[in-house]
């Protein structure tokens, strides 16, 4: 299957966002150990929840313990 040109080319766009990728890529790949399959099945709120907790956690904030655990599942049960 041939890949067609995208119908609004756009070489700004698609460097930034191929170097960007590719950081990320690496990134997902060093920090958890994620093969590419696994970093594009992710979804871009996934990935930005994943970073975003690894900052707050490194400014010094506590991880939730285990009653802050128990009341956020009563709160969202995955049924």
């Amino acid at each position: 299957m041939a890949l067609l040109p995208h119908p609004n080319p756009s070489p700004e766009g698609e460097g930034l966002f191929v170097v960007s990728a590719t950081r990320l890529s690496a990134i997902s790949t060093l920090m958890f150990g994620w093969r590419p399959a696994e970093f594009w099945a992710a979804t871009p709120v996934e990935l930005h929840g994943i970073f975003a907790e690894m900052e707050r956690v490194q400014a010094g904030d506590v991880p939730p313990d285990t009653v802050d655990l128990a009341n956020l599942m009563e709160m969202f049960p995955d049924g």
